[in-house]
């Protein structure tokens, strides 16, 4: 097996989440990380669901909605509201049911994986997207077989649900629209 540049590039990359995960977990980090990924969740999945929850509320004329803006809004927020306390119930669920220390500690041990791993594979992508590293660094990186996946996983996360709009959208959806389902999907 070949030892080559870009699986140097792979194996920091697999090294620093690691090494961060580690270092997040021993400093209890996964509780503050906990805080703000609790509230990007939320963000991210009302987001997410509320183009869904938009039509199922149109169609089962739940709401007549002035614009697809004012609908979309309405099902964002109730999406809000319903996954707010369905954490919140889960949460203290958890607590209750689950005593033993070596789960907890686990629990905290994937968590801290996951919070970084999100983290690190998110700033990445971001650091791509900007002129020179795109540029110079990035046909180097984009080489390595693991941005491949980030780039994939993160271009199918930010842009499914603008080209759901786009290709559903009819004739009287105006351009303020698309941008303003454009803009909600980069939560």
């Amino acid at each position: 097996m070949e030892i080559n540049f870009y699986r140097l590039i792979d194996l920091s990359f697999i090294l620093l989440i690691l090494f961060f995960t580690y270092h997040a977990y021993k400093k209890y980090y996964y509780l503050k990380f906990f805080d703000f990924f609790k509230l990007l969740f939320l963000i991210t999945i009302s987001a997410k669901l509320s183009s869904s929850t938009a039509f199922f509320l149109k169609k089962l004329h739940i709401i007549y909605a002035d614009t697809n803006s004012v609908l979309l809004l309405i099902a964002f927020l109730l999406n809000l509201f319903i996954i707010f306390y369905s954490i919140k119930y889960f949460i203290s669920f958890a607590n209750e049911f689950i005593s033993s220390s070596k789960i907890r500690k686990t629990f905290a041990l994937v968590l801290s994986f996951v919070e970084v791993f999100l983290l690190v594979t998110f700033i990445t992508y971001m650091l791509m997207q900007v002129s020179f590293i795109k540029q110079y660094a990035y046909p180097i990186v984009n080489k390595s077989h693991s941005y491949k996946y980030v780039k994939h996983f993160y271009i199918q996360v930010l842009n499914k649900d603008f080209l759901y709009v786009i290709m559903n959208a009819n004739t009287k959806t105006s351009k303020e629209e698309i941008i303003f389902n454009s803009f909600k999907n980069a939560f």
